[in-house]
């Protein structure tokens, strides 16, 4: 049975379109087999490719073979001033057949440099073509001037050329990946870095202001000092929340249980106050915005303890966190005990930061009373 020449090319094709050199990028395996495979089914000696330069001045070698002595091995460059109308000729995207090149109008330059040295006499030429620009070329080189460039054996070679052709694009993706992820890798280290600094600025802030709330000699200072330094640590637990999430959004369920632990660290974890927490789990909000609303949790939840705390009763702190029919969110803070909040509990205890952080986040601030005991309210 006879084999014909095309079903022969077209194993090749296949066997060599199944190689892991193609799938990894590697550019010079995978071009070593192309060109070896191409001087062996075609019968020629030489096989070589070129790639255009960035500058597109030159024709730089990626791998010449030589079928006589099995060698690869790199040539010189081409250059385009030195050869001006062969780069004119190959640039024109198309196969080109040059049966005799030392004749050839188009390749005559290359006659002293290149044809002779080679004893080339006849090339066959496919484009290296890729996102609609021209690459390169892959030659297949003949020492006889009657060399048969038949139609099996140009679609055979153009096959060839594409598969390096594909190597080459996979190597240049994965290159722009490696420097994507260096990149994000350097920028990571750099935003933890900052990171790191911001959080030991704070620790020193908190204790240089607890050195001074130490010093005070009159209660109004150091329930002054006190705010600061209870302000101060939700802004540390803001930042631990942007450096355990994403960067990006916030977890408020876990940002009001560190603010409300601190607080209540604050005013000496009073045994009179029982902490109760209902809080939705997937309520996230922009790092932007988590900054009000953190120092808006801290500035009710100081209010209230300090009311709670003068009456000198035992007290259910209930603090809750869900999705609300009326905004997008809702937080309170149920008191259940002996003492209710006026309605003009948030005027009579000077809320003004509090006030402005809610028009921040366009935020409503309310009381509400019941048979239960009082609520403050915040929908945002």
């Amino acid at each position: 049975m006879v084999v014909s020449r095309s079903s022969v090319f077209l194993e090749v094709i296949e066997d060599l379109s199944k190689s892991p050199y193609i799938s990894n990028g590697d550019v010079n395996e995978i071009c070593k087999e192309i060109l070896k495979k191409g001087a062996h089914f075609l019968k020629i000696p030489r096989v070589n490719a070129w790639i255009l330069n960035e500058e597109e001045s030159s024709l730089e070698n990626l791998l010449s073979y030589r079928k006589e002595d099995a060698c690869f091995y790199i040539e010189e460059p081409l250059l385009s001033e030195v050869f001006p109308r062969y780069f004119e000729h190959i640039q024109n995207r198309q196969i080109i057949i040059s049966s005799n090149a030392q004749t050839d109008i188009h390749t005559i330059e290359l006659l002293d440099s290149y044809l002779i040295p080679n004893r080339i006499n006849s090339m066959m030429e496919i484009p290296i073509m890729s996102g609609g620009k021209f690459r390169g070329i892959i030659c297949f080189e003949s020492h006889t001037s009657k060399q048969e460039w038949s139609n099996d054996a140009q679609h055979f070679a153009v096959a060839l050329t594409q598969l390096l052709t594909l190597t080459l694009e996979i190597e240049k993706k994965m290159s722009y990946r490696e420097q994507f992820e260096k990149l994000i890798s350097e920028k990571t280290i750099l935003i933890d870095n900052v990171n790191h600094r911001v959080k030991n600025n704070i620790s020193v802030l908190a204790a240089l202001i607890k050195r001074e709330s130490d010093k005070s000699k009159d209660l109004y200072h150091k329930e002054l000092f006190s705010n600061i330094l209870s302000k101060t640590f939700t802004l540390s637990a803001l930042q631990d929340a942007t450096l355990r999430e994403n960067h990006f959004v916030i977890n408020l369920c876990k940002l009001t249980r560190e603010v409300a632990r601190d607080i209540s660290n604050a005013f000496g974890l009073s045994k009179n106050i029982e902490l109760e927490f209902s809080l939705e789990e997937d309520v996230f909000v922009s790092d932007k915005k988590a900054v009000p609303i953190a120092l808006l949790f801290n500035e009710i939840l100081t209010h209230v303890y300090k009311h709670i705390l003068e009456g000198g009763n035992h007290y259910r702190l209930g603090i809750t966190l869900n999705s609300s029919e009326q905004s997008l969110f809702c937080f309170e803070v149920h008191i259940k005990g002996p003492i209710l909040l006026n309605s003009d509990f948030i005027v009579a205890e000077n809320f003004e930061l509090a006030m402005v952080l809610a028009e921040q986040i366009d935020g409503k601030l309310g009381v509400q009373n019941d048979s239960s005991g009082s609520c403050i309210q915040l929908l945002f």
